[in-house]
């Protein structure tokens, strides 16, 4: 194997890139899903479909000689693609099919595991640890949800006119609430 500065700073993006998709995934599960409907339309069937090719490209990059590089590859552009499947359900104004994009994690997550990159754990994502750390994700979910219900309401306003301004003044006002009289956040 060949370690190189670019090899670990990409190595450390498609971490932070799959942390991310994990963290959103969990989101989406502490959600009410539930009680959303739960049909497909084209959007899920086309996800569904790049799902399973791109399971089959992980599963023909293994037998190639073991090519994890190019199984990588492919676990990156399944997050990328539900990523952005939830991306448009949200500006849609359309439920996210959750348990098609838990699918897409737990697979993700069984692969990380297989190439060593998870260790241990039945959860989605990387483990947090064992001890008084595994209660962390619990005790700040209900802070990250609503900075994520936030930015979503942030970036759904952003797309009508009328209500740039106001957003604009509510952001500054919050910025303002951060920082000192010197600048200093």
């Amino acid at each position: 194997m060949n370690y190189t500065d670019q090899a670990v700073a990409d190595a450390k993006t498609k971490e932070q890139h799959f942390k991310n998709f994990f963290g959103a995934v969990k989101a989406l599960l502490r959600t009410d899903w539930i009680g959303a409907p739960q049909y497909w339309r084209e959007q899920e069937k086309s996800l569904q479909s790049s799902i399973l090719e791109l399971q089959a490209k992980v599963h023909k990059s293994l037998l190639d000689n073991f090519d994890t590089s190019t199984a990588m590859q492919a676990l990156v552009e399944m997050v990328t693609i539900v990523n952005k499947y939830a991306e448009a359900c949200r500006s849609e104004q359309e439920p996210v099919r959750v348990l098609l994009v838990k699918k897409a994690a737990v697979y993700v997550t069984k692969m990380l595991r297989i190439f060593g990159v998870i260790s241990g754990g039945d959860e989605i994502g990387f483990p947090l640890g064992s001890g008084p750390a595994d209660d962390l994700e619990k005790s700040v979910a209900p802070y990250l949800d609503a900075i994520v219900a936030f930015r979503d309401k942030v970036r759904a306003g952003t797309k009508e006119p009328e209500m740039k301004p106001a957003i604009l003044k509510v952001c500054l006002f919050t910025r303002s609430l951060h920082v000192s009289e010197d600048g200093n956040t």
